[in-house]
This record gives C-alpha cells, structure tokens and sequence, in this order.
C-alpha cells in the first residue's frame, strides 16, 4: 500500500523509564517519538500493562492499534490477546520481536493467538512465527543516522577531549557489565592486540547494574574504562578504529533456555551506531545482523568471527585492508524511514 494512514490512535508498550543507554528503552521511546508526529499516541510501561488502571485508560483512549515494542514472550502474547478480546477483536495487534524469548513447548500455543503482525529481525524468529501463521515483516532498529554520522573532528582530538591518551588504534566496546555479555573475551586479547598496536575502549553502561566479578576483573585489567554516560557517544564510536562485539548465543540455530541468559536485543544498537557512524565491526554470530545485510547484499562493514581468540586476531588483521561505504546500511536503519515502513505495516492492517 502506497498511502499512509495518519491520525491513527496508537498505544505503545514498551520501556519508558530505562536509562538512555539502555537499548529497549531507546527503541521504545524512539518509536513513541516518531510516531507521535503525524498520530494520536499514548505509552504504558511493560511492566504497567495489566494494573487495572491502566487498562481502563487503555479502554477509554481506544486505539486503532496496540504496538508492543519489548519482547515478547508467552506472557506477553496472553496479555495482548486479552486486550484484543477487550475490544471485541476491533483493534490490530502488532508486535516489535526486539529481544524474544520463548521456550519451545509454546511454539505451537502462537497459533491460537490472535496477533496480526510481527517485525521479526532475527530470522529464526520469523521461521517461528510464520509458521504458527502470523504475518511478518522485517524491520531494522531505527537510528538517527544525523546524530551518529562521521564526526568533522578527527580521531586525535576526539581522543585528547575524551582524556584518552593512547596513541594506539582503538578497539571500542559498549554495554553492560554483564557475565552474559562475554566480555571475558576482552580481558584474554589484550595482550595480544597491544602488540598489534590496538588498546581495548571500554564503555560501561550506567543503565544496569554491575555484576560485580566481571565489572572488578575489568577494572584490574590494562583495558582502558569509562563507567558514565555519553551524552554524544557518536564522538566515542568515531575515534575508534573498529567496534567488538563478542556477545554469543544470537546465532541462527539458538533459543536460549532462561531469560537470564539472554545478554543483548537480537539487532544490538551499537553495531548499528557504529556502522552508521563508519567504522567496521568484529562481531560473533548475530543472526539479526546477518539477516539484515543478506538481504541488503551491497551492504559490508561486519566480519564475524567464532567466539575464539585465535580466529578474533586473525579477523583482526584484515582490518587495515577492510573498506566500506556505509551509505546503504545508513538507509535501512534511518529512524524516518523505519517509521515510514511501521506506518506502512499499520496501513495494511487496517485496509
């Protein structure tokens, strides 16, 4: 459909009270935000959804479309189609697959379920729902590329107004001090990658809290750490010579068996600001991220590696012949047109 329906009345669920470094956060109010512009709008928290008062402001705002951007899971399915069921099966239920988990002895419950569309990322995720029958469409995160776009600084002084004093290239990583997220990895290459003539960057997020062996050995490790929050942390990706992401269990063939287990959404941001920002990525299996460039084939800027440090430093060293134009992938991910395609998404559903 080539018209887009505007005025719409859309309630948005998702994470309105994280931190700006925290990644469900910042997709759910980037989301509210740009759909605020041409609609009438309204937000509940996740956690907010099934407080009794809520649903009666629910009620009385009556949404054409209830848009749940966090998750899901099962819980969140039986929730959303007990709204449905509310509005007497009259309102869309659309979901945003950002971080899922579903254990699966409920893959065969989807189908009794009343959702009308899911923006899948992972494709495992949409082998999963499409054949429990829902109608799919990817979607990438969106991302103000005019905030995360090459900086007109160079990468020295960026350096000296950020107080870091190497001299080296540096190898950028930022999230959270998590056991889950593998950051491990960065303590056992650090040697190694100093002699390549590369100091690690750590950015820890202030959203979360610390756990406490990964955050201490960190902080004991030469590993250069910054623990606060950057209001302009597109200067941070810019005056790395490449960004690291050594997260496992985003890969095609896995399904994590506990929430806990899950360390990251499954279309991480950071890869997407660096990218977006220009600077090539070092990354472990993301099926995500794989989904999004196969089906954007000129799209470069990723190379994958298995988790170990041997195959790390050899991606490594590929690095300095590694070049990219990022202008495509900064087309997919441009927050005005992602918006553009939930719009699209919302106009089919409603004819």
């Amino acid at each position: 459909m080539s018209l887009l329906v505007e005025n719409l009345k859309i309630l948005v669920v998702g994470d309105f009270t994280g931190k700006g470094d925290e990644g469900l956060s910042q997709i759910s109010k980037r989301i509210f935000r740009l759909l605020k512009d041409k609609n009438i709008t309204m937000s509940v928290n996740t956690n907010n959804l099934m407080n009794i008062k809520t649903i009666i402001l629910i009620l009385r705002f009556n949404p054409d479309i209830i848009h749940y951007v966090t998750g899901p899971t099962i819980r969140s399915f039986i929730y959303l189609s007990f709204l449905k069921y509310l509005f007497i099966y009259r309102v869309k239920i659309v979901i945003s697959a950002t971080r899922p988990f579903l254990q699966k002895r409920y893959f065969k419950l989807l189908k009794f379920l009343p959702v009308d569309l899911i923006f899948t990322q992972a494709n495992k995720w949409e082998i999963i729902f499409k054949k429990a029958g829902i109608k799919t469409s990817f979607l990438p995160n969106p991302i103000d590329i005019r905030k995360f776009n090459e900086q007109s600084i160079n990468k020295n002084k960026l350096k000296k107004k950020y107080n870091i004093s190497t001299k080296k290239k540096i190898l950028l990583h930022v999230g959270h001090a998590k056991e889950n997220r593998n950051l491990q990895l960065l303590l056992d290459i650090q040697e190694q990658i100093i002699e390549l003539g590369y100091e690690i960057l750590l950015i820890i997020s202030t959203a979360l809290d610390r756990e406490e062996k990964i955050f201490l050995d960190i902080l004991n490790s030469n590993i250069c750490v910054k623990t606060k929050y950057f209001e302009n942390i597109e200067e941070i990706y810019s005056l790395a010579d490449a960004y690291i992401f050594p997260i496992k269990g985003l890969g095609k063939d896995y399904f994590p068996t506990f929430i806990e287990e899950i360390g990251v959404i499954d279309m991480p941001l950071s890869i997407l600001e660096a990218l977006s920002v220009g600077i090539p990525v070092i990354t472990t299996d993301v099926d995500a991220i794989h989904t999004l460039i196969s089906n954007n084939n000129d799209c470069a800027g990723v190379l994958y590696f298995d988790g170990t440090t041997k195959q790390f430093i050899s991606k490594l060293l590929t690095i300095n012949h590694f070049e990219f134009n990022n202008n495509k992938i900064r087309e997919i991910i441009d927050d005005k047109l992602v918006i553009k395609k939930i719009l699209s998404g919302y106009s089919e559903l409603l004819g």
